[in-house]
């Protein structure tokens, strides 16, 4: 073949979740077997300064939060934001920008619609229109990139035409099912761990477990805790791989060492964070619906001692979760693996090759020549990768793992099967076979049981596992050192009556406190923060333990105590607000104790609002109500507004009760739960107690309206009843917060509190939803909603 001069094509992603990752790499793919010279990082590793004298870059982008740039983004888009760039700075750039999105969230796409917006108001011309994905279509993003793909090549190659002679390559079946370079390489360690942190690992380890010896029942506890401990390890360890494999290892010199190497410091500092996560004792698992609904809800506590978080109110607790041990045992079956055997993963020699050419690219070598790649390794045992690294039963792969298969498949017509499911033509077939029906990547392995893909490849295409994230449902002020989040167990059946599992509600909802404690008398201590080890003739005592650490949310209580707050929380979006409106009771009760023992008043500005209100929504008093002993309790100490601090929606209770009959059973709820409901959050399931009290209440609630069979009541009807007051409290400056599905409530809450604004505010349509939008410029009006 001719030697050509290729042109050169940058892509930058923004990724949080690795699915633009996946986007960038494929258009990376079909670059190269195009004959376009590909670069691809993540922005934030691009330096910016350079932008101006490229001349083509296709960007991709997915969305998070509420209409945030993914973490990888989020320098770039700031300094991409500054206001003294000169309006021509991008002048000499063509683009084109593809976005991942969610259409059931209000901000679809906007991360994509603000960067395609923003690079053409620098001057940057678009190569076409924006591509957006969405995973609301049954064949998910792929759905819009495959035809986007295809004009970008069309108008590309028109304006990059190769030269006489040269033919242009085409991107049939078989060229587009060759596999690149391998990014991992695996090697194994026949003489165990070499790294000194795994060595001391292994040393503690075996320590503990021969304190336990003489109890098998704790011995249990501790492997299964060690287990954990060694796969969150593999896990963070493998991250830090995949992100100088993907070029996240240049970043700190891109863009400054000084502020670099501080982040640097600041996190080797941190004991636990982030992917360094505090193995916390569990304290509470309880249920919090009735024992015959169909959701099991659970409220769940942990111990947060000697961790050093310090989170606030909004903020976000991450759980990383277990994979069954017979998944993880089938798995090793499956791949001819030996799981106690020690294994080395790094970025492969190619890829770190493809890394020193784009920082030379890019000018962000140093000046002797070298690179700021760490040289980022994994050492770990088979087991702990399989199952710390590779999501094994919960998501479903993506396109690329047929492909990737195909490759290794030796069976003639599974190979075919794997080869027209990773392409375009197949796509709504792999729709059917894999999105729809939740297939996760062991079902996968054993339907095309002739593919026996090496590790390496298995890591650059299989589904990786990640922390959930939940809200945190406690507060530091009221609930010190402990940690609670209100988990809704998943579980459904897949069209075909396939019954699935959410991996980490279904293993968090299995495990027992209680049983950890009753598994020995007392005896030996085992800490597994610091590996301290004291010991006694009559037993060993192991907490059960869970890897978390916490992370920033998208919520935050304004900065003043006496603004009041407007919270719609359905469901278990009530997590966070029980979190807020705990920590103001907290905040009061202090202010009165100072009050009492200094003589001295609180600043005006700085007493707790006493008008604040919650919108909440459930089925039933009886069986979804959560943490109903607490209201009550609150609205006593003006955490809430005592008459009508909280309204409740009973979507499917026919008679609905009103405000006064709500109260009575709210105060009977507290009669029969005495004591500090904040000590005993989690009391309120299905007793006995709880059940006489919604009985008494239901059969006080004749005089009510009925409503028609079928109708349901939401918390936006109730938005709407309770129009007078919702409108006083924004006239008031409250703050309104909105948190729960993302399918259709944030934007029914909208159109509610639009509809209160005509109707009490006595303003048009149009200015009812500018005054809406307005709240949320100003920083008034938040959502978090997942979908």
């Amino acid at each position: 073949m001719q030697e050509v001069d290729k042109t050169r094509l940058l892509i930058l992603y923004g990724s949080q979740t690795g699915n633009a990752q996946d986007v960038a790499e494929r258009v990376a793919r079909e670059a190269r077997l195009l004959l376009f010279a590909p670069s691809i990082m993540p922005m934030d590793a691009y330096p910016l300064q350079h932008l101006p004298d490229e001349k083509l870059v296709a960007l991709v982008t997915a969305t998070t939060g509420q209409g945030d740039p993914p973490d990888n983004m989020r320098k770039f888009w700031r300094m991409l934001l500054r206001k003294n760039l000169p309006g021509d700075l991008l002048a000499g750039l063509q683009y084109a920008v593809f976005g991942l999105g969610d259409s059931g969230y209000v901000k679809f796409n906007v991360a994509a619609k603000k960067l395609d917006r923003r690079l053409a108001a620098l001057g940057a011309e678009p190569l076409l229109e924006r591509g957006l994905g969405d995973d609301q279509h049954p064949s998910g993003y792929e759905a819009s990139l495959d035809p986007w793909l295809q004009q970008l090549w069309a108008v590309l190659r028109q304006r990059c035409p190769l030269p006489p002679g040269v033919q242009q390559p085409v991107l049939d079946e078989a060229a587009l099912l060759q596999l690149g370079p391998p990014k991992y390489k695996v090697t194994q360690l026949p003489g165990g761990p070499q790294q000194p942190a795994n060595i001391a690992r292994q040393q503690q380890q075996q320590q503990q477990l021969q304190a336990a010896a003489g109890n098998p029942a704790a011995a249990k506890q501790l492997r299964e805790q060690h287990l954990i401990e060694q796969a969150v390890a593999a896990a963070a360890a493998f991250r830090a791989v995949a992100a100088e494999a993907a070029g996240m290892a240049t970043a700190a010199a891109a863009n400054g060492t000084a502020q670099g190497q501080q982040q640097q410091q600041q996190q080797q500092q941190q004991q636990y964070g982030p992917w360094q996560p505090f193995m916390a004792p569990l304290l509470i698992n309880q249920r919090v619906t009735a024992a015959d609904h169909f959701q099991d809800t659970r409220h769940i506590e942990f111990d947060l001692q000697g961790s050093g978080f310090d989170y606030q109110p909004g903020d976000l607790l991450a759980v990383f979760p277990r994979t069954p041990a017979a998944d993880v045992e089938a798995a090793l079956l499956r791949l001819g693996l030996d799981g106690d055997a020690w294994l080395r993963v790094e970025p492969a020699e190619q890829q770190q090759q493809q890394q020193q050419q784009q920082q030379q690219d890019n000018g962000t070598q140093h000046a002797n020549g070298s690179s700021s790649a760490a040289g980022a390794v994994c050492e770990a045992t088979a087991r702990a990768i399989v199952q710390g690294v590779l999501d094994l039963s919960n998501c479903s792969p993506r396109r690329y793992l047929f492909q990737v298969l195909s490759h290794f498949a030796s069976n003639a017509m599974q190979q075919e099967r794997l080869q027209y499911f990773a392409t375009a033509e197949g796509r709504d077939d792999l729709y059917r076979y894999n999105q729809r029906e939740r297939r996760s990547l062991l079902e996968v392995l054993q339907d095309f049981s002739s593919a026996a893909p090496p590790l390496e490849r298995l890591l650059e295409a299989a589904p990786l596992l990640s922390p959930r994230q939940f809200s945190l449902t406690s507060s530091p002020a009221a609930h010190p050192g402990r940690a609670a989040i209100l988990v809704a167990v998943v579980a459904w059946a897949t069209p075909t009556k396939r019954l699935r599992k959410g991996l980490l509600t279904s293993w968090l909802a299995g495990l027992a406190p209680a049983a950890a404690a009753a598994a020995a008398d007392g005896g030996v201590s085992i800490s597994s923060q610091n590996g301290t080890i004291s010991s006694s003739s009559s037993g060993v005592s192991v907490p059960i333990r869970v890897p978390v650490w916490v992370e920033r949310g998208a919520l935050r209580l304004p900065p003043s105590h006496s603004t009041p707050l407007l919270l719609v929380g359905p469901g278990t979006g009530v997590a966070p607000f029980r979190s807020f409106i705990w920590h103001r009771a907290a905040i009061k009760q202090h202010q009165q104790q100072q009050q009492q023992q200094l003589g001295s008043e609180v600043v005006p500005q700085q007493q707790v609002a006493d008008s604040s209100c919650l919108f909440f929504g459930c089925r039933s008093p009886s069986a979804d109500f959560y943490y109903r002993q607490e209201w009550g309790q609150l609205m006593q100490q003006q955490a809430l507004q005592q008459q009508h601090g909280l309204i409740v929606a009973f979507s499917r209770h026919s008679p609905q009760l009103d405000q006064q009959q709500l109260l009575d059973m709210l105060q009977q709820q507290q009669q029969q739960q005495p004591g500090n409901a904040a000590a005993s959050s989690a009391a309120d399931g299905a007793g006995a107690a709880t059940e006489q009290a919604a009985a008494a209440a239901a059969a006080a609630v004749a005089a009510a309206e009925v409503r028609p069979p079928g109708s349901r009541v939401y918390v936006t009807h109730k938005l709407r009843e309770q129009g007078a007051m919702v409108w006083q409290l924004l006239q008031q400056g409250a703050w309104v917060y909105v948190s729960g599905s993302a399918e259709k409530m944030p934007a029914a809450v909208v159109s509610a509190l639009e509809d209160v604004a005509q109707q009490h505010g006595g303003l048009t349509r149009e200015a009812a939803a500018k005054y809406i939008r307005q709240l949320e410029l100003s920083g008034r009006y938040h959502v978090e909603a997942w979908s």
